[in-house]
């Protein structure tokens, strides 16, 4: 917990010296590259918000050094939800690592983050074996009709991404 607690005033304190000059700008640490001591070997995308009442927030994201940049910076543009967050990081865990399953996911991380991450993966069992892209995008495209608010959030950032 002193860990924690000392990251979190590490933080405060980077940003005081000025590494979100424009309070909303999106910053990204690689490893090594991380001001904060205790984040040497993982990625830190972090951004501070103004809120009402002249209070400030922060959301930070420490992951893989191979993480999605462009979309996590997309989500921590759109988003202060921690939850759209973390699901965004574990849609690719989930489609890239077989031994992830959604049961894992759900009870490392509950329901909520679990439901946002099936709504947006695509996963082997979801088509018939063989099946055309076109059938498959077809299906998506149905599904993500249906979606909450979070995962299209997610879908859309993800789209992005991939077009540019």
């Amino acid at each position: 917990m002193f860990r924690l607690t000392s990251f979190f005033e590490e933080f405060e304190s980077a940003f005081a010296r000025g590494f979100g000059e424009t309070r909303r700008e999106v910053r990204v640490f690689i490893g090594h590259e991380s001001p904060f001591h205790g984040i040497q070997e993982e990625a830190v995308i972090c951004a501070e918000y103004r809120l009402p009442n002249g209070f400030t927030g922060s959301v930070i994201m420490v992951g893989p050094t191979r993480m999605n940049y462009r979309r996590n910076m997309g989500l921590v543009n759109y988003t202060k939800d921690e939850n759209i967050i973390a699901a965004s990081v574990l849609h690719d865990t989930l489609e890239d690592c077989p031994k992830v399953t959604l049961e894992i996911l759900e009870d490392k991380f509950g329901p909520e983050i679990a439901s946002m991450v099936r709504e947006v993966s695509v996963l082997p069992g979801d088509f018939p074996k063989g099946a055309r892209w076109k059938a498959k995008k077809l299906a998506y495209l149905s599904k993500i009709k249906e979606a909450s608010r979070g995962a299209l959030l997610i879908a859309a950032v993800d789209k992005m991404d991939n077009m540019g």
